[in-house]
């Protein structure tokens, strides 16, 4: 049935144009798209949401969304990851495309969906929110997890870590179907067991006799799955014919085996002949304690057939699961060689990923050799030549101006070196990471204290917000590479007479340091460059100071050491605020 479609009236040629137009297109958008679509204010309010959201949320009116978040519909793990994702957007200005997430419900099961979040951008440039569509791929998650449990199961070991079972290398649901209409098309009941006797399948075509009488008694269930479990046995000759120890009818197996492990039997008959007396079934029935009259009755229904007839089907049934046994062996082979495959491709790409970062390392390691630190000790020799020519000549009057030049050359190379010696160290594996209690905020105040004159040589203001005391168990020269270098840029990148502050905001499981300054921020286009070592990106600082980027490489590598993140928010000609968290331990 075509679904209904809400309060459509189509747009008809000489309605007005313009504005009215847009509103009348993403009104019927909103009010009949099946996928939901959302819109989302800076922090993560919905401001508007489509008519099938506002049904997914059993609201009555879309509008009853508004000022409301996440946390009103969703559990707190999918609330959390969705508003972490879209401050992630605001912050970045990148969107997230089709990733797959799982909504929890207070009231419902788990549900799957395909979402795609952008950032949300006024008439001037600006992100002021998010917005996103969202599909459901619940039954497709279901499949595919269902899929994954059997390829999991196909690529194990079977010698190693035992033999697969039965539920992961065939769908019961299909298996049902083959074994019912198995029943219907020979007319013999049906079930498949375990090794020991015990059903994986519902019964097919089972008889009164058996189902609904013996069955229902304690020794005859134990004698059905003791018999089930004897006809199952494995039998390379081919299947096993006897009587059911449980009231005498005519029973067959044939065992499914997969790479030499006995994983099920395939049971069939509850069929009578000649050899079947009302004598013995009455005999059965005092021995399972059942009423005579009404076992002989369900007897005289169940179904009857020669031998030779009976023996035709038990060989078709042998048939069968012999070639599913083939064919299941022959997929968990083909799948281990395809899982094989894929984790060569995956340890190739690894390996070329990590080739083209060495690569990338190497080069930005002899540029900064090549270029970045030849120019201060060029600049250094120059105003030292300089130096001396005046001096000779007994001109003094910019002596100063040389020794200052000279100095800042020479700060520029000795913070240059100390990174190239620590990024080095980092790379070969010897820099010692040795976590220790201690005073954060004195070691903020540490290595501002050797930024001060830098600061001061631009008027800029050095500015806290740090507790009094603050603990954290941290590395504690690489906490200080990581707060020299961020707060060393935060300087080079703000204007004479700017502010650079440092804070520590202290949350439940974690700290994060802030710097920020009212600098020349950074364009969007380069905010994902920064932490990378590939991209080569440096710019000069408000003094025409160079650098190299190797800083905030550094930084990264740390923090990560630390099991932090870093990252940054900027506003290109406004400043930057970077950002690290360091995990309470």
């Amino acid at each position: 049935m075509a679904k209904r479609v809400r309060n459509l009236t189509f747009f008809k040629p000489g309605m007005r144009k313009g504005r009215a137009r847009d509103e009348y297109f993403l009104n019927a958008l909103m009010g009949n798209i099946p996928d939901v679509i959302y819109f989302k204010d800076r922090e993560s309010q919905f401001v508007r949401i489509s008519r099938s959201m506002a049904d997914k949320f059993k609201l009555a009116d879309p509008s009853s969304a508004i000022n409301k978040t996440d946390y009103d519909f969703y559990k707190f793990n999918h609330s959390q990851q969705a508003y972490d994702d879209e401050q992630e957007i605001i912050r970045t200005g990148v969107p997230i495309i089709e990733k797959e997430e799982m909504e929890t419900w207070f009231d419902r099961p788990p549900t799957w969906v395909s979402t795609t979040k952008m950032p949300l951008i006024d008439n001037h440039g600006n992100i002021i929110g998010t917005f996103g569509i969202s599909r459901d791929i619940t039954e497709k998650k279901r499949m595919e997890e269902a899929i994954e449990k059997r390829i999991i199961a196909l690529t194990r070991p079977l010698r190693k870590e035992g033999p697969v079972t039965f539920e992961e290398l065939f769908d019961l649901a299909d298996f049902q179907r083959m074994q019912d209409e198995f029943s219907a098309a020979t007319g013999v009941a049906s079930i498949t067991t375990r090794p020991d006797g015990t059903p994986l399948t519902k019964p097919s075509g089972f008889t009164r006799f058996c189902n609904d009488i013996v069955r229902k008694t304690e020794k005859g269930c134990a004698n059905c799955y003791k018999s089930d479990a004897y006809l199952g046995a494995p039998h390379p000759a081919g299947p096993l014919v006897r009587p059911c120890l449980s009231g005498g009818l005519l029973d067959a197996g044939a065992s499914i085996i997969v790479g030499g492990h006995h994983i099920a039997n395939w049971m069939i008959g509850q069929v009578r002949d000649e050899t079947q007396t009302d004598d013995a079934i009455r005999d059965y029935a005092g021995e399972i304690n059942v009423d005579e009259e009404m076992l002989l009755e369900a007897f005289h229904e169940v179904p009857s057939m020669s031998r030779t007839q009976f023996g035709h089907i038990v060989q078709w049934l042998y048939t069968i699961a012999s070639q599913l046994s083939t064919s299941a062996f022959q997929n968990v082979q083909q799948a281990r060689f395809i899982t094989e495959q894929k984790e060569a491709e995956k340890a190739l790409q690894k390996s070329e990923a990590l080739l083209r970062e060495t690569n990338a390392a190497k080069d930005k390691f002899f540029s900064i050799i090549a270029h970045d630190l030849k120019n201060p000790f060029n600049c250094i020799v120059g105003f030292c030549n300089l130096l001396e020519e005046k001096t000779s000549k007994g001109e003094f009057e910019k002596v100063g101006d040389f020794a200052i030049n000279i100095k800042r050359a020479s700060n520029q190379a000795i913070a240059l070196l100390i990174n190239l010696l620590e990024w080095s160290r980092s790379q070969t594996g010897r820099m010692p990471f040795t976590p220790e209690k201690l005073d954060f905020s004195v070691l903020i105040h540490e290595v501002t204290y050797l930024l001060e004159e830098c600061a001061r040589n631009k008027s800029i203001s050095l500015l806290f917000e740090l507790p009094d005391k603050l603990e954290v168990v941290a590395d504690k020269d690489m906490i200080g590479t990581i707060l020299r270098n961020l707060i060393s840029n935060a300087i080079k990148f703000t204007h004479p007479k700017g502010t650079v502050v440092v804070s520590v905001e202290i949350k439940p499981d974690k700290w994060i340091v802030q710097v920020r300054d009212n600098g020349i921020g950074i364009r969007q286009q380069d905010v994902l460059k920064i932490f990378r070592i590939e991209d080569n990106y440096s710019t000069k600082g408000t003094g025409n100071e160079e650098g190299t980027g190797l800083g905030l490489i550094l930084c990264k590598e740390f923090v990560e050491k630390h099991g932090g993140t870093i990252w940054v928010e900027s506003e290109w000609g406004k400043g930057s605020s970077f950002y690290f968290s360091i995990p309470k331990r």
